[in-house]
């Protein structure tokens, strides 16, 4: 299925009346880190068909939605399932984050936890079995 364009007029419907889980991602086309997660919509879209609905949710023209889930920070990413928000993820993200978010809300094994060293400033990779 193709991904959606969110708005105030299809949000109560898609997030809360949906059986399907949605995966909505928070952010702004002039952003660079949001182009990026933007990049993988249409790939995610069709790897997950018939499991997970995709949303965009733009900042420029829904800033109201930003402040119902109190987003702070984009990118952000969140799977609601029956009305219900799945833990989130924010911030500078590659594919394999998304990918790590996705199999571990379906409960996919094994899956990659990509974590930020501050002090050596670069990611650890971590594996979960």
């Amino acid at each position: 299925m193709r991904p959606m364009r969110i708005g105030n007029r299809n949000y109560d419907c898609c997030v809360n009346q949906n059986r399907i889980p949605i995966l909505l991602i928070f952010g702004g086309y002039y952003d660079h880190n949001s182009r990026r997660v933007y990049d993988l919509v249409d790939y995610l879209a069709e790897k997950y068909d018939k499991m997970l609905l995709i949303g965009v949710i733009d900042y420029e023209h829904t800033p109201e939605l930003f402040t119902l889930n109190n987003i702070t920070e984009i990118p952000t990413l969140i799977i609601f399932e029956d009305g219900k928000p799945y833990n989130r993820i924010s911030g500078k993200l590659c594919e394999k984050d998304v990918e790590a978010y996705i199999r571990r809300f379906f409960g996919i094994f094994p899956y990659e936890i990509n974590e930020f060293d501050y002090e050596n400033k670069r990611y650890d990779n971590h594996k979960i079995l």
